[in-house]
């Protein structure tokens, strides 16, 4: 079984994949405000099942896709969706070849800090002038135990301290972060990421351990994790 296989195989509920749907929506209109140059082309690492993929190109703009995993790279090939099989770093393009950059779910799946540093070197080499990276995963600080139990591919833990450094070391500026709970934006929905974990706990206490430490109800728990979102620009001239 090739790596990803097991979640590319994966069926979802039809509530998870509106969910996804919706979700990915709101990351492809966050990643077109704040631009400081004209947006020609963008490239995806980790392009998934395609639905960011898909709302750039109704944009009109270029889209380029990695994607490693074969099973998923047929099924975004058939939808006509330009996309390579890539395993970063390093990234097959010329210097200053992208207007933006979009990462979802993505780096907390780098396998070293090593590899982390050097995607987001290739990142800035193939970035245009003010060009944009943004970067979506969950927050290490918030998700403890579950970031690692729940995705078996999980390696790199994800702090906004630690995006921030790192992308500020790779030569980004103005690096901006913001915080999302199950698709919202709003601080308020903290309150039912806390009031779900707290709900996992107290009545997986009463069940049995196979129940308990399942996936299905561990994710339960994990609605309204939260997650981070970091985008930074490329310094022009430099």
């Amino acid at each position: 079984m090739a790596k990803y296989d097991f979640f590319a195989s994966k069926k979802a509920s039809v509530i998870s994949r509106i969910l996804e749907k919706t979700l990915r929506r709101k990351f492809e209109q966050k990643f077109f405000l704040n631009f400081k140059r004209n947006v020609i082309s963008v490239l995806e690492i980790g392009v998934g099942k395609g639905e960011f993929a898909q709302g750039v190109i109704r944009r009109n703009v270029e889209y380029t896709g990695y994607e490693p995993n074969g099973k998923m790279l047929e099924s975004l090939l058939e939808k006509g969706i330009n996309v390579k099989q890539v395993s970063v770093p390093p990234f097959p393009e010329e210097d200053n070849r992208f207007d933006g950059i979009m990462m979802i779910q993505v780096f907390e799946h780098m396998p070293t800090l090593q590899a982390a540093e050097e995607v987001l070197k290739e990142s800035y080499r193939v970035l245009r002038d003010d060009g944009k990276i943004m970067i979506i995963s969950p927050s290490y600080l918030a998700w403890k135990d579950d970031f690692f139990d729940l995705d078996f591919t999980h390696t790199f833990p994800t702090t906004a301290n630690r995006l921030q450094q790192m992308l500020q070391d790779s030569g980004f500026y103005d690096v901006r972060i913001c915080y999302y709970w199950g698709g919202f934006f709003s601080e308020v929905w903290r309150i039912a990421d806390i009031f779900l974990r707290l709900l996992r706990s107290v009545v997986g206490f009463f069940l049995p351990r196979s129940v308990a430490y399942s996936t299905k109800f561990r994710k339960l728990g994990m609605l309204f994790a939260e997650n981070i979102c970091v985008e930074a620009y490329k310094q022009a001239g430099k």
